[in-house]
């Protein structure tokens, strides 16, 4: 329980641009677990803050396919969460 409270504290001093989620909540057609996301300020920091080391991964990888299959399958899953944060 305390690492939850010291990654909600960490992203309030990271910045404004930490508590934004990793993709564009403006879009149209988001889907019920984006929505959710983006609706919650702590869920929003940390999609934010993972995105940032799934870029992070790319950008220093030879394995960008196994690391983007990874990420499809990965957001597959964290979709079915839907409204359940």
């Amino acid at each position: 329980m305390k690492i939850k409270y010291f990654i909600a504290a960490s992203l309030m001093f990271a910045g404004q641009n930490a508590l934004a989620a990793g993709f564009d909540c403006t879009l149209t057609g988001l889907n019920e677990t984006e929505k959710t996301i983006c609706a919650d300020t702590y869920l929003s920091g940390l999609d934010n803050v993972t995105n940032g080391y799934f870029v992070k991964a790319m950008d220093n990888s030879y394995g960008v396919g196994t690391l983007a299959r990874d990420q499809r399958k990965w957001l597959a899953e964290r979709n079915r969460c839907g409204t359940d944060a």
